[in-house]
């Protein structure tokens, strides 16, 4: 009998033990994405012609690729503020910790409005469960296609002097909707009144 309920025991603890890892890896994968669109956003700021295959995360000197540079702002603390510019094929970004009460107090606003009307768009547009859809952004010739729930933990997150809009154009199979990255000015990522200390 003890056997029997030590064994059960260490199932249970190894099953519960596979649920953690599991939640882990997939809020790892979402942060992930999410910093996939931020550097994406980014990279259409740095108005950036032809499109350059370095990056810098300032204070670093180091060279990255894309993907490089969003697995380091995905194991970043949140939310931040980020800026990039262009400097010949390189892009360099800096990002910094948003603290203060002011700017966490705008984040929070701005965020949760842009959350809620693309929200309600998404919802409008792609039928099925809101967790399963997936969204194709677009920026020239760079696409990136992202579960939505990486999409809201970008608009969550980032704060990134970018604009998006919705595409008309058919989306792909297996793809809900496309969003433009680096649109029209008269469309903001968020609808609120310019955030504090925006340096």
């Amino acid at each position: 009998m003890r056997f029997l309920t030590c064994s059960f025991l260490s199932l249970q603890l190894l099953s519960g033990m596979s649920a953690v890892k599991q939640m882990h890896s997939d809020a790892t994968g979402i942060n992930y994405q999410a910093a996939r669109i931020a550097v994406l956003a980014l990279r259409s700021t740095a108005d950036s012609t032809p499109v350059p295959r370095n990056y810098i995360l300032f204070p670093s000197r180091v060279s990255q690729t894309a993907e490089e540079v969003a697995r380091v702002l995905a194991s970043r603390e949140k939310p931040m503020r980020c800026r990039s510019r262009k400097d010949e094929n390189t892009i360099t970004i800096a990002c910094r910790l948003l603290t203060d009460s002011s700017s966490l107090a705008w984040m929070d606003r701005a965020s949760s409005e842009a959350v809620r009307m693309w929200g309600s768009d998404i919802k409008k547009r792609c039928p099925g469960p809101f967790e399963n859809v997936r969204l194709l952004l677009r920026w020239q010739k760079d696409t990136l296609v992202v579960p939505v729930r990486a999409f809201v933990a970008w608009l969550r997150d980032y704060d990134i002097d970018s604009v998006i809009g919705s595409a008309s154009r058919r989306p792909p199979a297996g793809v809900c909707m496309v969003l433009n990255v680096g649109g029209s000015a008269t469309i903001r990522i968020k609808r609120a009144p310019p955030s504090p200390s925006r340096s």
